[in-house]
């Protein structure tokens, strides 16, 4: 029993590395050739380019794992189930679910290891790619390299960090993409280098040519004077475009980070049903894992699955339709047609079910 328990796990985390990555690989490779137009253009480095790939890896093995994992354990057992290993295992008195509880196991492993992988290299990884990306292929990043005073904005806990054109620093507490309004403007102005002043705003409007401060404060250091100005015209702060490149997405936000961008738009009184969707995928995502697992180790075992092939293509299908219900319920809680948080919990729920009761119904 120990002997063939230590085999299938072999069998199957020898076949889940080979598929897991091989078909990161192959994705981070057609996304790749998608851009390879644009690259072209720039006659970027081949260790760019290679690096690009690489950097795509983890985003791709995150989404993927799951489908690998529900491929590669009904591989397994649909394999054992046609060289009738399964019937010997019985006709010696061993337990089948005996030999399942070490895969259950596995899940919980692999559950912890794509919320490691989401949280820990994924954000990372991404954003790393995206500057790639940008410094390789935009129209846009080669107008902002024109103008000297232009740095890359930090962009740290929903927080964005700037230079302005007059050398000014520049702190914005919330920036919304969409609406191109920065709320909690702190502007740090220097002379000669010594700091001179500061301005402290609600908010900053985009008129289309310049940002207009709104319910701006000035201070002037040298003579201690308070000017406070319910609208103030800023020509020094770059257009939107110009510190929307690079800045973090959602997707490249870890956990804590997320919370606390959420937080700050609801002071700022604006409420995002996408955000709460985006935290709780964090967690409902990895989860499948463990119970994509379970009924791939359960499938063949109750319905006698045995060629390899047929497993493979009932994997695929099973994954796809996880998917399509996954996307569905996360589309409907962005919309906010179904409660926010609870739309990425909804098919994990539902394949969770199916799978405990596939695994309860095996035959010992």
């Amino acid at each position: 029993m120990k002997i063939l328990k230590k085999l299938y796990i072999k069998e199957f985390l020898t076949l889940l590395s080979i598929v897991g990555i091989g078909l990161s690989l192959i994705l981070s490779l057609i996304n790749l050739i998608e851009k390879l137009d644009d690259f072209m253009k720039y006659n970027p480095s081949f260790e760019d380019i290679a690096l690009y790939v690489v950097l795509n890896i983890p985003k791709n093995l995150f989404y993927l794992l799951p489908m690998a994992v529900l491929i590669c354990g009904l591989f397994v057992f649909a394999r054992a189930t046609k060289s009738m290993e399964i019937v010997a295992l019985k006709a010696g008195g061993g337990r089948i679910r005996s030999l399942l509880i070490t895969f259950i196991f596995i899940g919980l492993i692999m559950s912890t290891f794509a919320f490691l992988l989401g949280e820990l290299v994924m954000p990372l990884s991404m954003e790393k790619a995206e500057e790639l990306r940008i410094e390789m292929t935009s129209p846009m990043q080669q107008d902002i390299s024109k103008s000297s005073s232009y740095q890359r904005p930090f962009f740290k806990e929903g927080i964005v960090w700037l230079k302005g054109k007059d050398d000014s620093i520049i702190r914005i507490g919330l920036f919304l993409y969409e609406n191109e309004i920065a709320h909690d403007i702190d502007i740090f102005l220097f002379e000669k280098g010594s700091l001179s002043g500061h301005i402290k705003a609600e908010k900053a409007l985009w008129n289309g040519k310049m940002w207009t401060l709104v319910n701006a404060t000035r201070y002037f250091f040298e003579n201690g004077k308070i000017e406070n100005m319910k609208e103030m015209p800023y020509p020094n702060l770059e257009a939107p475009k110009y510190f929307k490149v690079g800045l973090k997405t959602t997707a490249e936000m870890r956990i804590g980070e997320l919370l606390r961008y959420i937080k700050r738009m609801k002071q700022s009184g604006y409420r995002n049903p996408k955000l709460i969707v985006d935290l709780h995928s964090r967690l409902s995502y990895p989860l499948i894992n463990l119970f994509m697992l379970i009924l791939g180790v359960s499938l063949p075992l109750e319905t006698h699955i045995s060629r390899g092939l047929i497993a493979a293509g009932i994997g695929l299908s099973i994954s796809l339709l996880y998917w399509m219900g996954y996307i569905l319920s996360i589309s409907m809680g962005n919309a906010g047609i179904i409660p926010p948080f609870l739309a990425p919990w909804l098919m994990p729920a539902l394949f969770a079910a199916i799978a405990i009761h596939l695994f309860r119904k095996i035959p010992e």
